[in-house]
């Protein structure tokens, strides 16, 4: 038991602490007090800055715009690699030049999402989800969700004689290895009636209203726009062909092979397409092929001549979005690296539309940012220089080949030129595209180069199956030999295949030769880059073969109808590499009925005639080293695309023919093609080799292709090396 003395000091002690806790206690008060204070002053006065930033931003953009803007884009949530939109931590992200703070989440948490863009008043946000295949609409505030409907969204429109929004989606999506999708049809349907309230959401009311627009042809999904009269449409019909549809007419037209292709947003017609490298676009106009150039879209400050992606045309004509620069990874191809560096820039064309005059970089936060889409509220005091349209459609247009299309079945031109058919009875048009296989490629006026390869065209059989019975028939088309030819007992310079070979046109033993089913004949001798023109005109029980337009010899041969409804064309060579023929094909065409002996003779001349117009291509040989070699890229890492070229930088060590200046120079190689990698895809520093160059901007044939590219002396010259 305590006593009096110990419970005294006890109380005593116990006193003592209480105070201290006490006046602890009040000091913790004040100090927290004072922190707060401070640390909220500080928290202010950095909420104060980022305004004071967003503020800045925001006066940049609507300076380059001219007006007020909106921006939309995709943001990826993980490590920053979503760069197509294929994942779920993706969330949508706003910016208001008009509103602090500008920058907002416009929805999260909804799952898949991909290619937002604005409704045409720009206070809605279509967007898609590629795991439900459905398009949604979301409000620009974040509200408001709505189903559309199956599909995947790609452009609004507003009718100028109505005044009804339409929304263009494309249906039927292929599931197959492409990683960019196709789709079989395109449709649209009333999103906003013409005092802006909704029709309804996906229902029996919108399906009622619903319109095919287009079933002829695949179409991909990047950069579907209108101009602002709806008559025409940019798009991949699809992948990696581009070209522009004409709603009007129903008909599309190829104009070169690349991606995130666009519609300038008025009525001058301007078309891009966005190159192989990434790094510039093609501008056309719509109504002249011929008139094009080339505008660069990655040399904002901050870009460093990396990758670019998601071009994307606003609704102004001289404002364009980009996402960019991709320089995770290595070598030239970084794409799917992303990465958190990736950011919106907003880009100003000059009046004329042949280069960007400024930028802006429009987001600068911890994540990747893709897809963007801008809108600029109409009346932007920005000026356009006006495009004389109506005086090009006026020009007087000459004589082109076919000169003769009416019966005309299949044609294939040249990989930039005429390769389809418009049936005036049901007015479907058919597109034929044959294919490279190994070496195959093309040649610099876009014709098949042959030589290690072939070309093969599968469908042929089933789309004669829509025409009545082939009883009678006219083939055609000019072969060039290589100056250099290999010898060999018979090289294949196109064939029919199927059991028994229908036709065949071959070279053998340094003779051209024709065979039918069992008949065949030895023409003339094969002169090495003299360009042939063959015509092959069937009657039941004759075939009649011209050559240069003169008639060269006749084949008794009957040919059963049925063996052309599931044949394959093959041009060059046979399907395992075999009967390799070097030189190159084009202008093909198959008629329905015989040709006339003076109808063939028009046909070449036509054919002579454009050659003759042909340039003469600037080379020159030269021995070079190795100086500096760009990454050579896998197959699976260019993917989609299936040929690749790299860039390397040499040094001359001695020109063997014609004239050339360049100490140093670029050149670009043959590296992948047919999805494979070649045995002379790497070229090691110190090397050297012999080298057939020509300006690289000369080839336009090699615009669309895959390009890599990550040595440090860009202002060189750029040659191709068109040995392999």
């Amino acid at each position: 038991m305590p006593t009096v003395g110990g419970l005294c000091r006890f109380n005593l002690n116990f006193a003592k602490v209480f105070l201290f806790m006490m006046v602890f206690r009040r000091w913790l008060v004040v100090f927290g007090m004072w922190f707060l204070v401070l640390t909220g002053c500080a928290q202010e006065k950095d909420s104060h800055i980022e305004e004071q930033i967003e503020a800045g931003l925001a006066d940049e953009i609507r300076e380059l715009t001219g007006a007020p803007a909106r921006i939309v884009w995709l943001q990826d949530t993980s490590d920053g690699s979503d760069y197509l939109a294929r994942g779920d931590e993706l969330r949508l992200m706003g910016l208001d030049t008009e509103v602090l703070p500008s920058v907002r989440i416009v929805l999260d948490g909804h799952g898949n999402m991909a290619k937002p863009f604005f409704t045409v008043n720009g206070e809605w946000v279509v967007f898609s989800d590629r795991y439900q295949q459905r398009v949604f609409v979301v409000s620009w505030e974040g509200g408001q969700l709505r189903d559309l409907g199956p599909g995947f969204g790609l452009t609004t429109w507003v009718d100028p004689n109505t005044g009804i929004e339409w929304l263009y989606v494309a249906r039927d999506r292929l599931d197959d290895r492409r990683i960019l999708p196709a789709y079989l049809s395109l449709w649209r349907f009333p999103l906003f009636s013409a005092d802006g309230s909704f029709p309804g959401d996906d229902s029996d009311q919108t399906e009622k209203q619903e319109q095919l627009v287009w079933d002829q042809t695949q179409i991909s999904e990047d950069s579907f726009q209108l101009s602002r009269d709806g008559r025409y449409a940019s798009a991949a019909f699809p992948w990696p062909e581009t070209g522009i549809l004409d709603l009007e007419a129903r008909r599309w037209d190829r104009l070169g092979q690349g991606c995130w292709v666009a519609m300038s947003p008025d009525n001058d017609y301007l078309f891009w397409i966005f190159d192989g490298p990434h790094r510039n676009v093609f501008m056309f106009r719509g109504d002249n092929r011929e008139d094009r150039w080339t505008v660069n879209v990655n040399n904002a400050i901050g870009m460093d001549g990396y990758e670019v992606y998601h071009p994307r045309w606003s609704n102004h004509s001289r404002i364009i979005a980009v996402s960019g620069p991709y320089k995770v990874g290595e070598g030239s191809y970084r794409l799917p690296g992303g990465g958190a560096g990736v950011k919106i820039y907003l880009g100003r064309f000059n009046p004329e539309r042949t280069e960007i005059e400024a930028w802006v970089q429009a987001t600068d936060d911890s994540n990747a940012d893709f897809y963007p889409d801008v809108w600029v509220q109409p009346h932007a005091d920005l000026k356009v220089a006006k495009q004389d349209v109506v005086a090009r459609e006026t020009k007087p247009q000459e004589a082109s080949w076919p000169l003769h299309r009416e019966g005309l079945l299949y044609v294939w031109e040249n990989a930039a030129g005429l390769h389809d058919i418009i049936v005036k009875q049901t007015g479907s048009q058919y597109f034929f595209r044959p294919e490279p296989r190994l070496l195959a490629r093309y040649t610099r006026h876009n014709a098949m180069h042959l030589d290690g390869g072939f070309f093969i065209d599968k469908s042929f059989g089933k789309h004669l199956q829509r025409f009545p019975p082939l009883d009678a028939f006219t083939l055609e088309f000019t072969a060039t030999p290589a100056l250099a030819q290999t010898e060999t007992d018979e090289a294949w310079v196109f064939a029919v295949e199927r059991a028994g070979f229908p036709v065949l046109i071959a070279s053998s033993e340094g003779r051209w030769r024709v065979q039918a089913l069992d008949a065949d004949a030895i023409l003339q001798p094969v002169v090495p880059g003299r360009p042939v023109h063959f015509a092959l005109a069937y009657l039941p029980g004759e075939m009649r073969v011209y050559v240069d337009g003169n008639l060269a010899g006749v084949l008794s041969v009957d040919i059963d109808s049925d063996m052309w409804l599931d044949a394959t064309l093959l041009f060059g060579g046979d399907k395992v590499g075999g009967h390799d023929w070097q030189g190159s094909l084009e202008k093909f065409a198959l008629y329905q009925g015989e040709l006339k002996a003076e109808e063939i003779a028009q046909q070449q001349a036509l054919i002579v005639h454009e050659h003759a117009q042909r340039p003469i291509p600037d080379t020159v040989l030269v021995r070079a080293r190795v100086v500096q070699t760009s990454s050579v890229p896998s197959p699976e890492d260019i993917a989609p695309y299936q040929r690749g070229l790299v860039v390397n930088e040499y040094e001359v060590t001695e020109v063997l023919e014609g004239q050339f200046n360049e100490n140093r120079f670029l050149a670009a190689h043959w590296a992948i093609l047919d999805e494979t990698l070649l045995d002379t895809a790497h070229r090691m520093p110190g090397a050297e080799r012999v080298m057939l160059l020509e300006r690289f901007d000369q080839r336009k044939e090699l615009e669309g292709e895959r390009l890599s590219q990550d040595t440090d002396n860009f202002l060189l010259e750029l040659y191709f090396d068109m040995y392999l």
